[in-house]
């Protein structure tokens, strides 16, 4: 399978016929899509969901896999009772770029059976919805954030859109090496997919999250 190999630092495997029927040898992680109106119409799968746990703390969370963001982060607005229960959260909390309390730094994020072990996270200030203190404790999944490319650096990210469900590896699975593979570019993080218009070669960024083109 080929690759764009100038700045590349994971590849991206999408899958999107039915599973290989070859033996599977990875442990997959399921996610849900989730709908939302844009513009007045509904999008049935506008955003990809992954159920997360972050640190030790008794909740569960959701984040959305965006592969158009640049760096994995925690709203400011949803995170915020979180960090005003549990101190061991806000110390993580500091500075970077010369920016105070914009990054928490050595969080463990775990998506079922995948960790993410002493990652930084940025802290998105003054976004995404805000959860009532009273409400934090419950059972009901909060949204929290987003997971971006940065986390999967020199890993190699399998997506299977059918099945809803992904997963990484450190090295290509022997049963996806005779697959169909289209050459990318990789921009600043950001996995570009070229396309032809009226005969003129372009790309544009791969975007798990749903946009519109125009």
């Amino acid at each position: 399978m080929k690759a764009c190999k100038q700045g590349v630092s994971f590849v991206i495997l999408i899958l999107i016929l039915a599973g290989c029927s070859q033996k599977q040898s990875l442990e997959w992680i399921s996610f849900n899509w989730e709908g939302d109106t844009i513009s007045g119409k509904y999008i049935e799968k506008a955003y990809l969901y992954i159920p997360v746990r972050i640190d030790d703390l008794p909740h569960d969370f959701t984040m959305q896999f965006d592969l158009g963001t640049f760096g994995t982060q925690f709203y400011g607005n949803a995170i915020l009772p979180y960090l005003n229960e549990y101190p061991s959260l806000a110390d993580k909390l500091g500075s970077a770029q010369g920016v105070e309390n914009i990054l928490f730094k050595n969080v463990n994020l775990q998506m079922e059976t995948l960790e993410f072990n002493g990652i930084d996270v940025w802290h998105r200030q003054n976004f995404g919805d805000e959860i009532p203190k009273d409400s934090i404790h419950s059972t009901t999944p909060k949204h929290i954030g987003t997971i971006a490319p940065d986390i999967f650096q020199d890993k190699i990210l399998l997506i299977d859109y059918k099945s809803s469900k992904l997963a990484v590896s450190d090295s290509f699975p022997a049963e996806y090496k005779d697959l169909p593979a289209e050459e990318f570019e990789v921009d600043d993080g950001l996995v570009k997919l070229p396309f032809r218009i009226n005969g003129k070669v372009c790309s544009h960024p791969l975007k798990s999250g749903f946009k519109f083109f125009t």
